[in-house]
């Protein structure tokens, strides 16, 4: 005997996900399903990351490592 096979259902997922939305801080035009993100991590406050050296601080982690690299790496201690 075979089994039978459901036939294919249309994706809500998709279509939901395809809808433009604007971010109401920037205006941005975006996925819906990316307008969350988007806000959290542009607009968000995030607690400021700072340098242990020189105390200049920045959004995220990331930028922080790129300026210790290009500023305090291999130069002495100021």
């Amino acid at each position: 005997m075979r089994k039978k096979i459901p036939p294919p259902t249309i994706s809500t997922r998709n279509a939901a996900s395809s809808k433009r939305s604007m971010c109401r801080i920037c205006s941005a035009i975006m996925t819906t399903s990316n307008l969350w993100r988007h806000e959290r991590t542009q607009h968000s406050m995030p607690s400021p990351k700072k340098c242990i050296i020189c105390n200049k601080a920045f959004k995220n982690k990331y930028s922080l490592r790129e300026h210790h690299r290009m500023t305090h790496e291999n130069r002495p201690a100021q």
